[in-house]
């Protein structure tokens, strides 16, 4: 019985470890790549591999963004997950896209 909580408080630590100070958006947004390329990445960190790079002027659907800026060379944003079409997710940085707003709403 000692062995299956313990078990169950790793899950438990190793899951809240993985989701902490992401946040996920209540309405997905739409954001347009700014750079040419614009690359999506495993995680959110500029070191991590590309999942996959996309043209200048792509929209990508944001669903959450992680709770802190992070530097990246200099720049101070957020990193976005990015829900891709095939339903896996990416990260980009926020200086490389911008966010679109529906007319008769604000920034």
């Amino acid at each position: 019985m000692r062995k299956i909580i313990i078990s169950i408080l790793a899950i438990l630590v190793a899951a809240s470890a993985a989701f902490a100070g992401e946040l996920t958006l209540s309405t997905p947004l739409v954001a347009q790549a700014l750079d040419n390329p614009t690359c999506l990445h495993v995680e959110p960190d500029a070191e991590s591999e590309y999942v996959v790079c996309v043209q200048e002027g792509a929209d990508v659907t944001l669903v959450a963004r992680m709770a802190d800026k992070t530097d990246v060379d200099g720049v101070e944003d957020y990193w976005w997950k990015v829900e891709l079409p095939d339903g896996s997710n990416a990260w980009v940085f926020g200086a490389q896209i911008a966010v679109k707003v529906k007319e008769g709403t604000e920034k």
